[in-house]
């Protein structure tokens, strides 16, 4: 067996880690690991290594953007953990995106941030995620 790339063995262990996160979140997904990591290496090739949403490049550096699972329509909303409801992001889009907008009208937020530059996207994303963990928050206490 040949010995990995850092970059290969990096993306093995992330896929792992997001795909014990998934199980916690939403239980038993329809794939296998391996199944998932097929899909998680042919997204991010067609993504070119970078953000569904923002386009920001994923690093293996701490500084750097990292990767991080999305429900493209909110699970709480479709209790869909299908491949086809999986989305690679960045983790401050997933964090502003939160488990309330699906991902077209997301997509859109950003592109009209992008246009208004790049102090108004990072403030109104900033807020965005706090108001979003907030309300989330607020859910989770009601339920439990």
């Amino acid at each position: 067996m040949a010995k990995r790339s850092f970059a290969d063995e990096f993306w093995h262990k992330k896929t792992g880690n997001m795909f014990s996160t998934l199980q916690k979140r939403a239980g038993t997904p329809p794939f296998t690991l391996e199944q998932f990591r097929e899909w998680a290496h042919t997204s991010l090739q067609e993504q070119i290594w970078s953000c569904c949403y923002c386009g920001r490049m994923f690093i293996h550096d701490k500084g750097a953007a990292a990767a991080s699972l999305d429900h493209k329509l909110p699970l709480k909303a479709s209790h869909d953990s299908s491949l086809n409801n999986l989305a690679l992001c960045c983790k401050s889009c997933n964090e502003a995106k939160g488990g309330v907008m699906s991902d077209i009208p997301f997509r859109s937020l950003i592109r009209l941030l992008e246009a208004l530059g790049p102090a108004i996207q990072a403030d109104v994303l900033g807020r965005l995620a706090r108001s979003t963990s907030v309300f989330i928050g607020r859910n989770r206490k009601r339920r439990g």
